[in-house]
């Protein structure tokens, strides 16, 4: 797992150089940076929804289309509720690549859509640690691991100046977390297992771009 945490760590520093290699070489090509706050919607039983902020950078390839880069970070407070995670923090920093369609790029106010992959690094931290259920379980313990994701979104962006735009969107991301459980019962011993958590939450964003 940290191999894969690595290579896609790797895949997308080599991604940010090749794009910032191209919008220097092209002098009718800007950089874009956008600083967003996004209402995050977990869609899960017993996570805390949140409010959270991000930030990025997008490279224009055409009149319409724009390569983009960001980066968030969410931290959902687990509940008892959650029977497949013990009560505590589970943080997930999403890393994403992908492509803006802007519908009408030389208009003030214009549809915008998007679509994107990336990487969700995990943090998961357990309230209660070597939790004891009945008298045979001395220990149990969960681990969340990170994978790849994808994205989808669409909303609409305003041109308040030159430089400056206004932007609103939905998005959805979509991805399947790994939820390592170890048992160490007195009887059987040590038992590993996992099991698949499908995440598809909901982003409400609301964001500020900056043309240089």
């Amino acid at each position: 797992m940290r191999q894969r945490k690595v290579l896609a760590t790797w895949a997308f520093c080599f991604l940010v150089i090749l794009l910032a290699n191209f919008s220097l070489s092209s002098a009718a090509i800007r950089s874009i940076f956008f600083i967003d706050i996004a209402r995050v919607e977990a869609r899960q039983k017993g996570w805390e929804n949140f409010w959270a902020a991000g930030f990025g950078a997008s490279f224009p390839l055409t009149r319409n289309f724009l390569i983009f880069l960001n980066y968030s970070r969410w931290r959902f407070d687990i509940s008892p509720k959650d029977t497949r995670l013990l009560a505590g923090q589970l943080t997930l920093s999403p890393l994403t690549s992908g492509v803006y369609f802007l519908l009408f790029p030389r208009s003030t106010v214009s549809p915008i859509f998007s679509c994107g992959l990336g990487y969700l690094f995990s943090q998961y931290r357990p309230a209660e640690k070597g939790l004891v259920t009945i008298p045979e379980i001395i220990k149990l313990s969960k681990k969340v691991a990170g994978n790849f994701n994808w994205e989808v979104g669409a909303g609409i962006s305003v041109r308040l100046s030159r430089r400056l735009s206004l932007w609103l969107q939905a998005e959805r991301y979509q991805s399947n977390l790994k939820v390592e459980t170890t048992v160490v019962d007195l009887n059987l011993g040590t038992i590993k297992t996992t099991q698949s958590l499908k995440f598809a939450p909901i982003l409400y964003h609301l964001g500020i771009q900056l043309t240089f």
